[in-house]
């Protein structure tokens, strides 16, 4: 641990470090957010924007309310105006990794990717931020033609009689669903699911704390102190160390 001239000295001085999860980090979120008036920020936002995390709906926000994220976003999500810059927009969508180098690529149509934003602006093809429709797998079905004749076919007997129909096409999908209710088919291919919001962290977290004035017994060492009571040889790092540690148990 090495913090150099430019940290000890002079005395005392307030050191800030970043800390926590870094800005641009996105995680689920399980709680409710209001989605009231969006021309009032209801009060759950404001706390959870008081604590460095926004909601990933696309809205606009002041760049200089969040210059960090403005900076590493930039126009990923939709190109900045006005002076706001726009956040990711993950609302009822599955979020997927960037294929980048890999090969063979997890993501054959990365190249085909659009932008997310308003109108496809944003970032497309194999970058972060980029869109990317749902999509059937193109497959093929192996299936037994049946025999169809065009008149009443007899059966042996003590066997049903059949009879020709003409040809239709399969209108319903026959599966076993989880349960009784819903059925199994629908608007949309998808796995089961529960819902949750995702937030974006805005602004970093800091460690404050203060660094005191060396006591009596302390020597200046190459911009930093050294303790050189009672034949002490602690440097300023080890020192430092020591301060920030919690007390050994006795």
């Amino acid at each position: 641990m090495s913090l150099g001239p430019a940290i000890l000295s002079p005395f005392p001085q307030t050191q800030v470090i970043p800390v926590g999860v870094p800005v641009g980090a996105v995680i689920p979120y399980a709680g409710p957010i209001d989605e009231g008036d969006s021309s009032q920020a209801p009060p759950l936002r404001q706390i959870l924007a008081a604590q460095g995390w926004l909601v990933c709906d696309g809205s606009l926000v002041p760049i200089s309310q969040f210059p960090v994220l403005a900076a590493l976003l930039g126009n990923a999500y939709g190109n900045q105006e006005n002076g706001q810059f726009r956040l990711p927009d993950y609302r009822g969508v599955f979020l997927r990794g960037v294929n980048g180098n890999r090969e063979p690529p997890n993501d054959p149509d990365a190249g085909n990717r659009t932008g997310s934003g308003p109108g496809g602006e944003g970032n497309t093809g194999n970058h972060v931020g980029s869109l990317q429709k749902d999509q059937f797998q193109e497959h093929e079905h192996q299936y037994t033609a049946a025999t169809v004749t065009n008149k009443f076919q007899s059966q042996p007997e003590g066997l049903p009689a059949v009879m020709a129909t003409a040809q239709s096409t399969t209108t319903a999908v026959v599966c076993k669903p989880r349960n009784e209710t819903p059925p199994c088919f629908g608007a949309e291919t998808r796995p089961l699911n529960i819902y949750v919001y995702f937030l974006i962290k805005a602004a970093v977290d800091v460690l404050a704390f203060t660094v005191p004035p060396p006591a009596s017994g302390f020597a200046p060492l190459r911009g930093g102190f050294a303790d050189t009571s009672a034949g002490a040889s602690r440097t300023s790092d080890q020192i430092f160390t020591s301060f920030l540690s919690p007390p050994s148990p006795p």
